[in-house]
């Protein structure tokens, strides 16, 4: 388990989905050390209660520490989560259900109409069996009360990890920027030792509506990290390159498509299989001037790419292995950021 909060400089946020797992299971095993996902307990294929999926994503995360949250969407969640949620005897079926999973730093759940004391008693029990704790907030700017009552109550406020989820930031990354910097001044009024990591996502839902063929599109929760960081020590976590609202799943029609991240940007390309599919798309990716050949050393994303290119798609014949290796480069590009090298090579074609 991690000493402090703060030796971490990146939080990814997944939820427990086969494509979103496997971009995490492919990285080696240094890269996972530098990490601590955010894992949303959800629906992991045909495994849809919460103990058979924990006991999956263990497995999976191959005993790295891990943040447990739970999946509130009703397209994603498991068919239990609900009971997960229940605030008698201080939450017991959540402290029940993450108190024998190795390596588990579990989440603060918070029922709206569950009341305060609950609550609070749930933060106090987990953070003396575990040492560590999180909370997620989804809602941040209606959640300064419960994330205050929290911090003010545990046993000390570095046990504890305040996640502000803005989930979707593109187009709004400067008016949320303001609310952020607002809300962790808040915070911090209540306890100054206050960890806390803001996270959000501005991948699309539909990548095609910024270019059939291609396009390039600016990472804004960098920006929007960026700006509330110059003011405030706050970490930086995302949605690891997944759209973050969750939407009813629908059968159609697919075009094949590759995206390629930068630290600051994501470029993809899309082509019919009479147009030259995954082949063409591998092919553009990597004739492109960001195109990273020692990526493919490290990565397991970018080597399928490389295979692509030559006409091998093995296991790679669908969107969802593309999604994973999406995830997969995104993970270490987000590793390699530095804010104080420019990034020339990465602005918009």
């Amino acid at each position: 388990m991690p000493k402090n909060f703060t030796d971490y400089q990146y939080y990814p946020a997944l939820r427990s989905r086969l494509w979103e797992m496997r971009g995490h299971t492919e990285l080696d095993k240094e890269t996972k050390s530098k990490i601590i996902p955010i894992i949303a307990l959800a629906k992991y294929q045909k495994t849809t209660t919460a103990a058979a999926v924990i006991e999956t994503v263990a497995k999976l995360l191959d005993g790295g520490p891990f943040i447990l949250d739970v999946e509130p969407s009703v397209y994603y969640r498991c068919d239990d989560a609900q009971t997960l949620y229940d605030p008698d005897q201080d939450y017991g079926a959540w402290r029940k259900h993450v108190a024998s999973i190795p390596n588990v730093i579990p989440s603060v759940l918070v029922r709206a109409s569950g009341g305060k004391r609950p609550i609070i008693q749930q933060a106090l029990k987990l953070e003396q069996s575990f040492g560590q704790i999180a909370i997620r907030s989804r809602n941040p700017s209606s959640d300064l009360e419960v994330l205050s009552n929290v911090l003010s109550s545990i046993d000390d406020a570095k046990n504890l990890l305040v996640i502000l989820d803005y989930q979707y930031v593109r187009g709004a990354s400067s008016e949320l920027a303001d609310k952020a910097t607002n809300l962790i001044a808040g915070l911090r009024e209540v306890n100054n030792d206050a960890v806390i990591a803001l996270i959000g996502s501005s991948y699309p839902q539909a990548a095609a509506s910024y270019g059939d063929a291609g396009a390039t599109l600016e990472i804004y929760e960098r920006s929007f990290h960026a700006s509330v960081a110059s003011t405030t020590d706050v970490i930086y976590g995302d949605y690891a390159s997944i759209h973050p609202i969750a939407f009813a799943p629908q059968k159609s029609l697919y075009v094949p498509r590759i995206d390629y991240p930068t630290a600051t940007t994501w470029t993809f390309r899309r082509y019919r299989d009479d147009d030259g599919g995954w082949k063409k798309c591998a092919q553009e990716i990597t004739d492109l001037p960001q195109w990273d050949k020692a990526l493919v050393e490290q990565s397991w994303g970018a080597q399928k790419i490389a295979a692509a290119k030559a006409g091998d798609l093995t296991g790679m014949g669908a969107p969802g292995p593309w999604i994973a290796a999406r995830v997969n480069m995104h993970i270490l590009r987000q590793l390699d950021f530095d804010p104080g090298i420019p990034n020339d090579e990465d602005q918009d074609e």
